[in-house]
């Protein structure tokens, strides 16, 4: 069973490359809560603007550190369309103790990218990528 409640990475402006401030505690490895998980990267609010991609990672581990032995689960980007980004994906087998998103955004050619991106877990097949379009 997953403890941390909100299932959150929080949240990350696109003017600078970065991890998410927040990590997910899954409290033990292994598919913690004998279902599936996907995982969504979104532009928040009201979207962003000059962004042309957003490319990141998922990324687990054993501490909550990150200091070493550093798996990545999804390595994937996305483009915007009409000021949003969205992008949902399943987490694969292999999940260890603590998750956390990393993010790289690319801005329009000559331009300066504003706005920012989160990314959340769900967990079930109930919960479909297009339930969560931007």
């Amino acid at each position: 069973m997953i403890i941390d409640s909100n299932l959150l990475f929080g949240v990350l402006s696109v003017a600078s490359a970065g991890t998410l401030p927040d990590i997910v505690d899954a409290k033990k490895p292994g598919d913690a809560i004998l279902d599936e998980l996907y995982l969504h990267v979104r532009s928040y609010d009201s979207g962003v603007t000059n962004l042309a991609s957003a490319a990141f990672t998922l990324q687990t581990c054993d501490s909550s550190a990150f200091s070493s032995n550093v798996e990545t689960l999804i390595s994937a980007s996305a483009t915007v369309k009409d000021g949003k980004l969205a992008w949902a994906g399943r987490v694969p087998i292999g999940m260890r103790r603590y998750l956390r998103v990393t993010l790289t955004p690319t801005a329009e050619s000559g331009k300066t990218a504003s706005g920012c991106i989160t990314a959340f877990l769900t967990h079930g097949p109930q919960h479909s990528y297009e339930d969560f379009k931007a």
